[in-house]
Formats: structure tokens, sequence, C-alpha cells
């Protein structure tokens, strides 16, 4: 009997798969193209050895990346995104996870956490566009939206918005806003990013009840 989709998990086919033995493949070699790939990468781990390592291999493209650590090594998520103001950098207390995801089909699930590893550790490669945004949909942005985001101030809803906000910032978030209410609008990853680099946090998963209910408050105080 095959697997089937459940609420336990996803059944999919892969156009490929790659198991690697014994800690042969690193995350340098899992982000050796780091620089030339456009898609957004995200970044799961435990704990965060070797910072110097980590910040080298996220400072080859230090944008449109996501990293989530245990809440215990906060003290060295927060020098990542001191390091590199423009890493998106979270943490949160319960997560044990060590996954890697590259735009638009490559997921990394690991043994080994982000950074240098001496031990005996076992990889999966995949590359599957549909696990991939599963993946993230169902696992990464809930972990996200409650997680503690680093170095970022959070965007209130109108009008609590800061009044630094020019009426074509409004404008354009409120534009947002009805594209993620009424599901006619892709923008607002788009949106989420360049609010990013002004140093706001918006919700980045479009589809959970968490961020209608915030884009409807948005729309419900337009123009106060």
């Amino acid at each position: 009997m095959g697997w089937v989709n459940d609420t336990h998990g996803l059944a999919f086919k892969a156009s490929e798969l790659k198991l690697y033995f014994d800690g042969e493949h690193t995350w340098a070699m899992k982000l050796s193209e780091i620089a030339r790939r456009k898609g957004r990468i995200f970044l799961v781990t435990y704990s965060l050895p070797n910072l110097k390592y980590v910040v080298d291999l996220l400072g080859k493209r230090p944008t449109n990346i996501w990293l989530i650590a245990n809440s215990k090594f906060g003290d060295r998520a927060w020098a990542i995104k001191r390091r590199l103001p423009d890493v998106h950098v979270a943490v949160v207390p319960d997560v044990h996870t060590k996954v890697c995801v590259i735009e638009p089909k490559t997921i990394y699930i690991t043994s080994a956490n982000f950074g240098i590893s001496k031990w005996h550790e076992t990889t999966l490669g995949v590359r599957s566009a549909t696990a991939a945004s599963a993946y993230l949909e169902q696992s990464f942005w809930p972990l996200w939206n409650r997680s503690e985001v680093l170095g970022e101030r959070i965007l209130l809803p109108w009008p609590e918005a800061p009044d630094e906000f020019l009426p074509a910032d409004r404008l354009q978030i409120e534009t947002a806003a009805q594209g993620c209410v009424s599901g006619t609008l892709g923008e607002w990853p788009l949106l989420a990013e360049a609010m990013a680099r002004r140093g706001y946090a918006l919700p980045s998963n479009t589809t959970g009840a968490i961020v209608s209910e915030y884009c409807q408050r948005i729309l419900d105080n337009r123009g106060a």
C-alpha cells in the first residue's frame, strides 16, 4: 500500500532524490551556488555552530534569506542579524528541525545543524516544486509566524502604523491587503521583502487565517 496525503504529511513524486552519507554533503555544498541563485532561501536549524562559517556563507548573497534557529542560540542568531541585517532571522524555543529550501524546488533534510559538523551526519536531497511549496506553506511559515523575529519592527495595522509612511506606501499596503483577503493578488511576499528592507516585518504566509485577519484589520481602518 502506497503513501497517501493526509493530516500527517504530503505524498509526492520527485524528479530527483539523492542520499548523502557520512557527512559528505556540507552546508557549503548545499549553498554552493548561493551567489548565482535568485530564488528565496529558507533555513531551519536547532543550533548555530561556527558563527563565522555561517556569516561568510550567507554573506555571499545576504538577501532573500530566512533563518529560524532554536531560542537557546539567540545570542548567535542576533550576531548573524547584526552582521547581515538584510537576512531575516527568527528564534523559537521548540525547533529541532534541520532543513534547507532553495526555491523553486530544492529541499535538503539533514541531521546536521547549520554550520560545520564533525559528527556522523546524513542528508537527503529532494527536487520537487510540490514538496518545496508544501513545506513552506504547511511548516515553515506557521513556524515563522509564531517565532520571535529579530531586529525588525513589526508593522501594525492602521491606524497604529508609524506616521513615517507616505500615502503611496499606505496605498500599496492596502492594495496588497485587499489582494490577500480576496485571494486575487500574489504581491504580498514581494511587498513583505520590500518592507523588510525598510526595517519592517510583514506576515509572510498569505494563506493563513492570521494573515487574513491582519489584512482585514488594515482594510477596516482605511482612511483612519
